[in-house]
């Protein structure tokens, strides 16, 4: 018999979902969205390198919208080595954790690719099937309307991005099977109760290797000290006492109109010139674009602050 379409099952849960109240409240042990499975996400080998979420979870632990998300899991959903990251609500009112998003490793970079959504005005939905192959099928429509668009992406094994498949308008109805649209009909279907889930803790240390701008408004350069170079060769020599090198320094620290931290540097011997060093901690963008590694620390120098090219921004080395 063919299966019916589950996109249709995970929309009417969406909709329910949206009469929950989230408390935003510690869960202690795990919750889970489905039933129970003999695999356990810790029975797997650790090999993934996760450290490029950071950046995300950093978003989602400042999260302001009405319902953020409250947990996260690491998962690798196609068994390539590399982990790709959830993030879910719980809900009081039930007791479980609720699929919110999925993220990838793209070329080594986190990047969104699917959600469960429902917007708080005006009907729009979103919602995504996951297989143990890598096949996404993710579905986007209105509480008034009478299809979706449904759109089927692959995972790439070498983690170098995905594939679209296929697209396709779905009509929504209990006779709709997905089979009809898609070839999932010998896929398996992703078990999100193997998903070991971690409460979003706003108050995580921040990372070792990170920029302080408190520390450093305040005069401390511990966190920016050592050796910095950009993809143009040149470097940057910063001590802990605000040397740079052994004939210039820094002057003074400031907060600009978009609450990025810059350095005024100069020679100690009062040479005319002088640079600024604009300062982006680990998930700080640049306004203007930004065209960097966002999941590491970052300083830019120069005499203008504008959209810096890739090969401009210095990394601790």
């Amino acid at each position: 018999m063919k299966k019916r379409i589950l996109l249709i099952i995970l929309a009417l849960l969406v909709l329910s979902a949206c009469s929950h109240k989230n408390k935003n409240q510690k869960v202690p042990g795990n919750w889970y969205t489905g039933s129970s499975s003999s695999t356990s996400a810790s029975d797997k080998k650790e090999t993934s390198d996760n450290s490029i979420y950071d950046v995300v979870l950093e978003k989602l632990r400042t999260d302001t919208s009405d319902t953020p998300a409250t947990h996260y899991a690491y998962y690798d959903i196609d068994g390539n080595g590399q982990d790709e990251l959830f993030s879910g609500r719980y809900w009081e009112s039930t007791g479980t954790i609720e699929f919110a998003a999925l993220y990838y490793d793209n070329n080594g970079v986190a990047d969104f690719l699917a959600q469960s959504y429902v917007a708080t005005a005006g009907g729009y939905r979103e919602a995504a099937n996951i297989y143990t192959d890598g096949t996404i099928i993710t579905a986007k429509w209105t509480s008034t309307g009478t299809e979706m668009e449904d759109t089927q992406y692959q995972l790439r094994a070498d983690n170098s991005g995905i594939d679209t498949i296929k697209s396709a308008t779905v009509p929504i109805g209990k006779d709709v099977e997905l089979t009809d649209y898609f070839d999932v009909k010998n896929k398996e279907t992703f078990d999100f109760s193997v998903l070991d889930w971690q409460e979003l803790s706003p108050n995580q240390t921040q990372s070792a290797d990170d920029i302080d701008t408190e520390q450093i408004l305040n005069g401390n350069y511990e966190s920016i000290a050592g050796i910095w170079v950009n993809g143009r060769g040149q470097i940057l020599n910063i001590s802990s006492d605000g040397m740079l090198g052994d004939d210039a320094k820094i002057f003074s620290m400031s907060r600009n109109n978009q609450g990025l931290v810059f350095l005024a540097a100069g020679s100690i011997d009062g040479t005319p010139g002088g640079i600024a060093i604009g300062l982006f901690p680990i998930g700080v963008e640049n306004p203007l674009g930004d065209y960097s590694d966002i999941s590491k620390p970052r300083l830019v120098a120069g005499q203008q602050f504008t959209d810096f090219p890739a090969e401009a921004y210095y990394y601790r080395k």
